[in-house]
């Protein structure tokens, strides 16, 4: 697959950038003393690279060498739990969002005061939750990822599995969007769909119709049988 989303790009900048040059200079800080621009170059990365293997996007030659190189001399640095760190902070961050965003949906959907791109914003940063994960796999051993993310997918599943929150999620789901990203997951991403592309929406989606329906059959049928 091409690059039409820019990762590779947006790979080449964070290879590119200063603090990824001071892997090589041995000039690499403690984490508390990187500024932000350098954590959010980090996360960039991470998250560039996730994508990048969600969608099995080709990665030219110099990039990959490029790459390779840079995991080499990581070893001998404290980088890779700079990206750890990074990649927490971030994901937490997002985590929160989609929390403090979802929660006044359902009242606000009742309401017919939710626009439709605020829903799908939802699914975008739930999208780049499962590439950073898919990325930093790679980087923090099995352990303490698994003591980092599954707590906190958890939580947030947890919440979002609210029935009232997964009708208002489910609203959204006959957009092409969905259809476009199953297209473009390789496997083994494509063998293993998280729940807000496997299917589990547009069943609620479509027994909120069957509902619906019956309500109107069964208002026809008293409506006709007051006659």
């Amino acid at each position: 697959m091409s690059d039409p989303l820019g990762y590779i790009t947006e790979l080449r900048n964070s290879l590119d950038s200063p603090v990824v040059k001071s892997v090589f200079d041995n000039t690499v800080v403690p984490f508390e003393e990187l500024d932000e621009d350098a954590k959010a170059t980090l996360y960039s990365m991470v998250s560039a690279l996730g994508f990048i293997r969600l969608y099995g996007i080709d990665v030219p030659v110099d990039v990959a060498i490029r790459l390779a190189t840079f995991s080499v001399a990581c070893v001998a640095t404290t980088i890779e739990f700079h990206m750890i760190h990074a990649v927490k902070h971030r994901a937490y961050g997002l985590m929160s969002e989609i929390t403090d965003m979802a929660q006044s949906f359902p009242e606000r959907f009742d309401e017919d005061d939710l626009e439709e791109g605020e829903i799908t914003s939802i699914f975008h940063l739930l999208m780049e939750l499962w590439a950073v994960r898919a990325a930093s796999s790679r980087l923090v051993p099995p352990t303490s990822g698994k003591l980092f993310w599954v707590p906190a997918e958890i939580v947030l599943d947890t919440k979002l599995h609210n029935k009232g929150l997964k009708e208002v999620l489910s609203s959204v789901t006959s957009l092409p969007l969905f259809d476009n990203w199953r297209k473009m997951l390789v496997k083994p991403y494509c063998d293993d769909l998280p729940w807000w592309l496997d299917g589990t929406l547009e069943k609620v989606a479509k027994k909120i119709g069957d509902d619906i329906d019956d309500d109107e059959v069964y208002s026809l049928k008293r409506i006709g049988s007051s006659k």
